[in-house]
């Protein structure tokens, strides 16, 4: 019958979702690999989160947490509970950023930032903290 269209075809097919759920096992992972880079940020009496961005103990945290400051002490704790004296060394006001530096001589495990630019729509991230 002219003007009658024909109904689409629709798949019975259940659609796979194992590459998916395999990416989606690969974030997960990634995120419980870096769980140990992400830290509390005690300053003064703010407490906020932060997670360690470089090896040598750089912490990016909230500009709000620090931002009243002055003569308190700032410090670091990690999951295992060890708590470490660090110092803020940049501030971001407008974008409510923070960069401490950890004052300790060891290596720490870090959360590495992307190298690949803005995120991509439909990308998995992980939100740790």
């Amino acid at each position: 019958q002219e003007g009658i269209e024909a109904e689409p075809q629709i798949s019975q097919q259940p659609r796979s979702f194992a590459s998916q759920t395999a990416s989606n096992s690969r974030v997960s992972q990634a995120c419980q690999n870096v769980r140990s880079a992400v830290v509390t940020v005690k300053a003064g009496r703010e407490i906020g989160s932060g997670s360690i961005v470089s090896s040598t103990g750089l912490v990016v945290t909230n500009f709000h947490v620090v931002r009243r400051l002055q003569t308190q002490a700032l410090s670091v704790i990690m999951q295992s509970g060890t708590r470490y004296t660090s110092q803020v060394i940049a501030t971001d006001r407008p974008n409510d950023l923070a960069l401490l530096q950890i004052q300790a001589q060891t290596s720490f495990q870090s959360i590495p930032l992307s190298a690949s630019g803005y995120p991509q729509l439909g990308q998995a991230v992980c939100a740790i903290g």
